[in-house]
Parts: structure tokens; sequence; C-alpha cells
């Protein structure tokens, strides 16, 4: 019954509140510690713990804080799942910060897979805040906006903070882009020296 004066709030006050009204009754509810667990987990557990991380998927959002921040929580969360990369890149692009997910579809090949997703968003959204620092210590402000810490709340409010998230910068090379390579003959004639 000791363990039962910890317990506090929502619906984990009435079940405490039933329990100790059956204990002073003179009923023995648990048989120990132990059985206290197992009845308190058994009555909180989740029944659909698939379905919980799914949802918890469908809702995480970056909003203005980091994109590693995001990407944290999001791959803890699909961790738990048996979802595959395909499902799991639609969840991830869907609640990235606008401005950085119109950022990626602008990049010349786009990332296929989670990783690509992963590295990309990372990439972008880390050129993004150095270029604020940098502008900051410089003296320049290209952007009007400042990003918001977010603390949850609703897709408006998520995309009303994500218009601080301004677009990196725009010269972004792919990191396994072609060069084109020279032949050897181009390479020994550019070599060459004119000589008049």
């Amino acid at each position: 019954m000791f363990a039962l004066l910890y317990i506090q709030g929502g619906k984990a006050q009435y079940w405490k509140n039933e329990a100790i009204n059956l204990i002073a009754a003179g009923q023995e509810l648990f048989k120990d510690f132990k059985d206290f667990i197992v009845q308190m987990e058994a009555q909180f557990r989740d029944l659909s713990p698939k379905a919980t991380t799914i949802r918890k998927l469908k809702t995480l959002q970056q909003g203005s804080s980091s994109v590693d921040k995001y990407i944290l929580q999001f791959k803890s969360e699909a961790s738990q799942t048996d979802l595959g990369d395909t499902v799991l890149v639609e969840y991830l692009k869907a609640r990235l910060n606008p401005t950085l997910f119109k950022s990626i579809y602008q990049l010349p090949v786009m990332p296929e897979t989670l990783k690509e997703w992963y590295e990309w968003a990372q990439k972008l959204d880390w050129q993004y805040r150095q270029e604020q620092t940098e502008s900051k210590l410089l003296g320049h402000s290209h952007t009007t906006h400042k990003p918001h810490k977010t603390t949850g709340g609703g897709h408006k409010r998520a995309q009303a903070q994500a218009s601080a998230w301004v677009q990196p910068l725009a010269n972004t090379v792919t990191p396994n882009a072609h060069v084109p390579q020279m032949h050897q003959h181009q390479l020994q004639n550019s070599d060459a020296m004119d000589v008049d």
C-alpha cells in the first residue's frame, strides 16, 4: 500500500483511489510488491504499441527546431516499428519544416533512401543554421524572421513557425555529383602554353 502513495494524477489517481478503498475494506489486493507491479503494468500497458508508435510518427514534427533533434526522435520511434524505408520516408518528409522540405525538392538529384533523406535534411539544416550564425557575427541579416522554439501543438502553428526557416544557400552541390572528367589528350593540351 505504501507504493500507492506515490501514484498521483490522471487515470492512475482513480486506480490508486480504488485500490486504497478496496484495501481499507479488507481485501488483499496485492500479494507482494512484485504482484503490485504486475497489476499496475497490466492496468496501464499500451494495448497496441505499434499503432501508438505510428501515431507518434504521424504527429512528430520538426517545426523550427533543428533537424538533428527531429531525426533523433524520428529514429527512436521508427525503430519500434516494422515499417519499411519507403513508408518511413513518407512520414519523415511529411513533418519536415516546409521550407527545408522544399529545399530538398530543389536538389539536382532527389534523395531516394531514408538514409539519404536524413543526410540531406541534416546538411541543408546545418547550412542554414551556420549561415544564420555567421550573418549575426558579421552583422548581416538575410532574413526578417527569427526561428521560434516549438513546444508542440497543431499543424497550423508549425506552419507559422516554419516561415522562420529560410532556404539555405542556393549553390548546393550534391555529395555524389559527377564532375565531368577530362580525357587524357584534353589534359595534355590544357597544360600546353601558347607562345606567340
